[in-house]
């Protein structure tokens, strides 16, 4: 026989009466958010149900020349396309989640998933540049020839682009020799500078109305951003400032596949990978394409 002791059985209770009343006020709070929003929907229509009646929503017409509007187009296309979305996304959604977790096989869970989440993170990614109206990217100058490329074709007019500094010198080190040590410590900056001519030199201010910053690599105090800005980071590994990130995707470091880079000289070289890449990590060459081609699916 179990000997429940009053005391534990009273703490529980506590528990569970502040476990139901939070989420009793969440969904409160939800239902106010929704009345709010409904509110104030229909402020914003009333000047034109005021003044077209209720008719408004039930015409087709819209001739600016007359003075004569109705809504009923774009009322029935919104709903159509909303229910040809959810048609194909809610057996799609179910569907894959079924599969991942009652009939994929342990091989392939992983995998399948991880190319889930990363199609989120792109597609998270695509709905803030779309949305951004004064967008700006900080370049790695790690990046390869390829991904520097691939960025300037699929991303470039998007962006106010700077280059910036991945890794600097620390107090004390030795910056130059005559054989192989420069003052320059990231491999490619040549490169991104000919792509890319403005320089970001760790004490520039952001513009104030700057409402997007793709941070691409290491070497970026988040503290400088601005305070309305969204994010999207771009690196190799989870760090702290991660968390600062509206959206995070994780891209392989060079040790992890292969490319060229333009020296201080003009010299361009070859890199191959040394260890193979996760597959939970993207290529940037492929994740700037992977954007671009998502943006012109929803253009």
């Amino acid at each position: 026989m179990a000997i429940i002791d009053p005391r534990h059985a009273a703490k529980q209770l506590i528990y569970e009466r502040i476990f139901r009343s939070a989420t009793l006020s969440a969904a409160i709070l939800v239902l106010l958010i929704l009345g709010g929003v409904a509110v104030s929907l229909a402020r914003g229509a009333w000047p034109a149900l005021g003044h077209f009646g209720f008719s408004f929503v039930s015409r087709e017409i819209w001739n600016p020349v007359t003075d004569q509007f109705g809504a009923l187009s774009p009322i029935y296309g919104t709903v159509v396309t909303s229910a040809i979305a959810m048609l194909l996304a809610v057996p799609a959604g179910f569907g894959i989640a079924l599969f991942l977790t009652e009939l994929c096989p342990p091989l392939l869970k992983r995998p399948i998933g991880v190319a889930v989440e990363l199609l989120a993170a792109i597609e998270a990614a695509r709905r803030l540049i779309e949305q951004a109206r004064h967008p700006v990217a900080l370049v790695s100058s790690w990046g390869s020839n390829e991904e520097l490329g691939a960025f300037k074709q699929a991303l470039g007019g998007r962006f106010a682009a700077f280059v910036k500094q991945d890794w600097v010198p620390q107090p004390g080190e030795r910056l130059d020799d005559d054989l192989l040590i420069r003052a320059d410590k990231n491999p490619n900056t040549a490169a991104a500078r000919a792509l890319f001519p403005q320089q970001d030199d760790s004490t520039r201010a952001f513009a104030e109305d700057t409402d997007l910053v793709l941070i691409w690599g290491e070497g970026f105090d988040f503290a400088r951003l601005p305070d309305k800005a969204k994010i999207i980071f771009l690196n190799a590994y989870l760090q702290p400032e991660n968390g600062h990130a509206d959206v995070f995707i994780p891209i392989s470091i060079q040790t992890e596949r292969r490319g060229h880079y333009t020296n201080f000289e003009g010299v361009v070289s070859a890199f191959e990978p040394c260890f193979p890449r996760k597959a939970s990590i993207a290529d940037a060459e492929t994740l700037f394409a992977a954007i671009a081609a998502t943006e012109s699916a929803h253009a």
